[in-house]
Parts: structure tokens; C-alpha cells; sequence
């Protein structure tokens, strides 16, 4: 798999099972999926696009999948606040 930051490929990452993320499905306008592993939030977004958001906190996980608006809940505290990688393939696994 590789990962890219702002357009550039990082670092390649073989697409096994011990990368994979389980899915949490969220009912939302902007978020189809998110997963938590080794303080890395994952999102894939209904545009069908995946992120990795770095050093972010558990709590961030279990808020945004309880949010009663999880688009609201990622722009108020996630966006912008966490380093990113946009992945090249779909982490999750169902």
C-alpha cells in the first residue's frame, strides 16, 4: 500500500492482514467508515477517499463514532489538528 502526504509517496506498506483495520460503518453525510489502531484514526469518506490521522487520541475514535454529527464532530476536532495521509488503498476490512 503506499501512503501519500500533500501528493508524494512516503512509504509503502504491504497490504496484509496484520495492516488491515476493522470498519466502523457511521451514518453520515461525509464519513462512511472509521477505525482506531496503534494512536492512527482512519476515515474513509463517502467520496470513497481514505485517511490516516497520526498521534490522534482513542477518545477521538469512540467521540466521533457516538457523535450526533460526525461531519460536525471531525471539522470541530480532528481536521486541521492531527497530521494526515491521504492512502492510496482502502485500509478497512469488513
Amino acid at each position: 500500500m503506499q501512503i501519500l502526504t500533500n501528493n508524494k509517496v512516503v512509504s509503502n506498506v504491504l497490504n496484509s492482514g496484520h495492516f488491515a483495520i476493522e470498519a466502523t460503518h457511521i451514518d453520515s453525510a461525509n464519513i462512511n467508515a472509521i477505525g482506531w489502531r496503534d494512536d492512527t484514526l482512519y476515515i474513509r469518506f463517502n467520496s470513497g477517499k481514505s485517511y490516516a490521522y497520526e498521534s490522534t487520541p482513542e477518545c477521538h475514535f469512540v467521540n466521533l463514532k457516538e457523535a450526533e454529527s460526525a461531519g460536525r464532530y471531525f471539522h470541530q476536532h480532528i481536521r486541521s489538528k492531527f497530521r494526515y495521509t491521504l492512502l492510496e488503498l482502502d485500509p478497512f476490512i469488513f
